[in-house]
């Protein structure tokens, strides 16, 4: 399987670029975030890729990033998520932005992507819970203070759907869970 190339630009379609590698062409499929961000015809180019086979069919998926790639294969991994859809999602908002929408549950976000209804978000989203970890700067994980935070706050006799709502209302990014829930139960106050 190919796992990663670097050569030069040779074609950029939409949503493609054919990477020449020693004179071999290869014809890749990125995110739009990422197709926006490469360079022109001739430039210099590498990138993660993931080899998808199916009976004749040989794609390759580039990502600029491993975390990117894996992002694209935890939502591979979700029943009835193709490589196509993973793409459609990975090319709808920002690759950070996405991460703190999967990690946090916002269903409004994650459905506002093309292709992606309602249903479909509450799907994804159940059957990505605790899969998606958001580090801080220093590198620790903090996606479990969102979890941690919601049942905390179910156990006090709230709705985890409201809860949701109301933690994608604050700016949880680097909070506790102690933080958190203040910041839920303030929410709450205003309404």
């Amino acid at each position: 399987m190919i796992g990663y190339l670097q050569g030069k630009i040779q074609e950029k379609l939409a949503g493609e670029v054919i990477i020449n590698v020693n004179g071999v062409g290869y014809e890749v499929t990125v995110p739009l975030q990422i197709f926006s961000t490469l360079g022109k015809k001739g430039s210099d180019i590498s990138l993660f890729i993931y080899t998808h086979v199916r009976e004749n069919i040989f794609d390759l998926y580039g990502f600029q990033t491993l975390d990117e790639k894996n992002l694209f294969l935890t939502l591979m991994s979700v029943n009835g998520v193709g490589p196509k859809l993973a793409l459609a999602i990975l090319s709808g908002m920002p690759f950070e932005k996405l991460k703190t929408v999967l990690a946090q549950g916002q269903i409004g976000a994650l459905s506002s992507i093309p292709g992606i209804g309602k249903k479909k978000a509450e799907r994804l989203l159940v059957e990505l819970k605790g899969k998606i970890k958001m580090t801080d700067s220093a590198g620790r994980v903090f996606s479990s203070y969102f979890d941690d935070a919601v049942s905390a706050l179910v156990n006090l006799g709230y709705k985890e759907q409201e809860v949701r709502e109301k933690m994608n209302q604050i700016d949880g990014e680097g909070m506790g869970v102690e933080d958190l829930i203040k910041g839920v139960l303030k929410e709450y106050s205003r309404a």
